[in-house]
């Protein structure tokens, strides 16, 4: 009976170091991503937040040191530039739509981490 209980206490230790690896690692490699320059910067990031975020993603181009949190609940049109050290934060119970032709500075965070939703139109700069 014993060994059970150990078992489990540490299958479940286990499970939540390789967690903990897995997003340390997921947070390595955006670092990675986010800060190399040049054309191969913006192609690595384009096909990286592909993956993450809803919307085909089709002509953006995303500067170095961008940050975005819960990419899920973030939405993008097409024609997308976002700045230097921008920041995009949704949660869980918010979201972000930005319609097309979507501009932004550098040094922008757009913060939606509470319950509600930000929707950015088409044209905006």
């Amino acid at each position: 009976m014993r060994t059970n209980l150990f078992f489990f206490k540490f299958v479940k230790s286990l499970k939540e170091i390789l967690r903990n690896i897995l997003i340390e690692l997921r947070e390595w490699i955006e670092f990675i991503i986010n800060n190399i320059t040049g054309r191969s910067g913006f192609i690595l990031r384009k096909q990286y937040y592909k993956n993450l975020f809803k919307g085909k993603l089709l002509n953006c181009r995303i500067q170095r040191g961008f940050i975005a949190e819960c990419s899920k609940n973030i939405k993008f049109g097409k024609n997308i530039y976002i700045g230097f050290n921008c920041k995009i934060l949704a949660s869980s119970k918010s979201k972000i739509v930005f319609g097309d032709n979507f501009e932004c500075n550098s040094n922008v965070m757009i913060n939606s981490r509470g319950i509600g939703e930000i929707i950015i139109g088409n044209n905006v700069l």
